[in-house]
């Protein structure tokens, strides 16, 4: 299965209850629109995400630290065409709010979702410090394993990187510190995605991960996998315990 990133943007307000982007371009349909959202104060969360056409779902967990922002994600699947403008809702006035909005392809029109985490680590300053969203197990091969990285300190272009094994998506890190990664997951089972820091300076590191199921269902398992292995040996013990036809005599 192939995924694609098509476009992102971002949006901010510093005051008020909801954040509202439009994409540039106009989205595909079938496609997906996942978002991700920052708020503060922290007390607050997200009740609805909408736009005039289609559905969204407010994802979970969310994290936390710092005492200035929390960070959470939502998605769409199966979106129709047009240009939408994405609305957050939140729980109460915002001194800053925050939003990111993707248009992705390859997820599945439907039911897409396969599991999510979400971590804060406090930051060393350092360039190089790793930092992970938590583990997610998964139950179809193929996901989509998308998240995303955003920092509290220092930011500039290249503040945050993707992590080892995944290829970067939405890269916002110039403007607001929040860069998207993703992977395609051979075989259903445990991640945990990582980002890293690119420059100094950068404190409170957000890391949120979900995974989505492919179009077309699940992909077939690399020769040789675990996965493969064992649903060939299941047909060969079936085979061995099929009974004989019986024998005709004339």
């Amino acid at each position: 299965m192939s995924y694609s990133f098509i476009q992102g943007k971002r949006g901010i307000v510093f005051s008020g209850t909801t954040c509202a982007v439009t994409f540039t371009n106009p989205v595909t349909a079938g496609n997906s629109i996942f978002v991700s959202w920052d708020a503060d104060p922290i007390t607050l969360s997200v009740s609805t995400i909408a736009d005039t056409v289609n559905s969204y779902t407010v994802g979970t967990p969310t994290c936390t630290i710092g005492g200035n922002s929390k960070l959470g994600f939502g998605y769409a699947f199966g979106i129709a065409s047009g240009t939408p403008t994405v609305t957050v809702n939140y729980s109460g006035t915002l001194t800053l709010g925050q939003v990111w909005i993707e248009e992705w392809s390859g997820v599945a029109t439907s039911a897409a979702f396969d599991g999510a985490n979400a971590t804060a680590t406090a930051g060393s300053g350092s360039s190089g410090q790793t930092f992970n969203a938590g583990s997610i197990t998964t139950t179809v091969n193929g996901d989509l394993i998308w998240g995303f990285g955003f920092n509290d300190g220092t930011q500039s272009a290249g503040c945050l990187v993707h992590g080892s094994g995944f290829a970067t998506g939405f890269d916002d890190t110039a403007n607001s510190g929040y860069v998207s990664e993703f992977q395609t997951q051979g075989a259903a089972g445990a991640i945990n995605p990582s980002f890293a820091t690119g420059t100094t300076g950068v404190i409170n590191l957000f890391a949120v991960a979900a995974a989505f199921k492919p179009a077309g269902g699940p992909s077939t398992p690399a020769k040789g996998s675990a996965t493969l292995i064992m649903m060939r040996k299941r047909l060969v013990g079936w085979r061995k315990r099929r009974p004989l036809k019986p024998a005709w005599v004339i």
